[in-house]
């Protein structure tokens, strides 16, 4: 589940972005999707989350989101708040169910 306090972070698209030695190396394509009306996301491969989590390399939850865009100044019309949040980082509520509160983590402020 995908929040922003206690709001849900519904609609956003989510990304699985590879790094090695802090260096992009790949995105996981079969893994983008976007999260419901409740901000859950659903893996369609019961395996898919102890696979990202096992990775060697560093896998990230990107996520573009207005979660904290009033506590920034930005320039534009259609601003958003991107986050990159360290799939192993992100606690477990229930068996195979994470928990992401956005209002956790760093985020970069961005325009479309």
């Amino acid at each position: 589940m995908v929040k922003c306090g206690e709001r849900p972070v519904s609609g956003a698209n989510v990304q699985f972005i590879e790094y090695e030695n802090l260096h992009y190396k790949d995105e996981h394509q079969d893994f983008r999707d976007v999260t419901d009306k409740h901000g859950h996301y659903h893996f369609k491969e019961v395996d898919a989350l102890d696979s990202l989590r096992s990775s060697e390399n560093e896998i990230r939850i990107s996520i573009k989101d207005i979660c904290k865009l009033d506590t920034v100044k930005h320039d534009c019309n259609l601003p958003y708040n991107h986050f990159e949040v360290p799939i192993k980082t992100i606690p477990f509520v229930e068996n195979q169910q994470l928990l992401l509160d956005l209002t956790d983590w760093k985020f970069d402020t961005k325009c479309i």
